[in-house]
């Protein structure tokens, strides 16, 4: 398998984690807000330093696995935009091969790692749907990419 390929999975089974956990995130910001607002802050920060896998020797706090996999995500994306004709400088390119298509998506990676920055310090509901959105905007303008 080319390097182009490896990073091309690699990527995509990033893309389909990363918005599993902003989806995540979502349903435990809309199940915890029927409480108290008070009792709601306090249960995601519970299930903000709730570890993952539950079992096992390397347990890790689930903001430091969204950490990894938005570093997974960037790194790849690296990868594979070094892989083309145009090189990483090509892609931030406006009317280059990606067009902005490309620039949006750079946008929203950059909100959705404020809103992980966020939710790593002090998880709300509104970072949660904020996460979500840029990880849905960001799969939306993946598609409408040329490649």
């Amino acid at each position: 398998m080319t390097l182009l390929r490896v990073g091309a999975y690699l990527h995509l089974v990033s893309a389909i984690l990363v918005t599993g956990y902003a989806l995540f995130w979502v349903v435990m910001a809309v199940t915890l807000g029927r409480e108290e607002p008070a009792d709601a802050k306090r249960l995601l920060g519970v299930v903000r330093s709730s570890r993952w896998p539950p079992a096992g020797p390397l347990r890790l706090p689930l903001p430091v696995i969204g950490w990894g996999i938005l570093v997974t995500l960037a790194a790849t994306g690296l990868l594979l935009a070094s892989l083309y004709p145009d090189g990483v400088a090509g892609i931030a390119r406006p009317g280059g091969p990606w067009g902005s298509a490309m620039m949006v998506k750079l946008a929203l990676f950059a909100v959705m790692l404020a809103g992980q920055v966020g939710i790593t310090l002090r998880p709300s509901a509104a970072l949660a749907f904020l996460n979500s959105v840029a990880a849905i905007g960001i799969l939306y303008f993946s598609a409408l990419l040329r490649h």
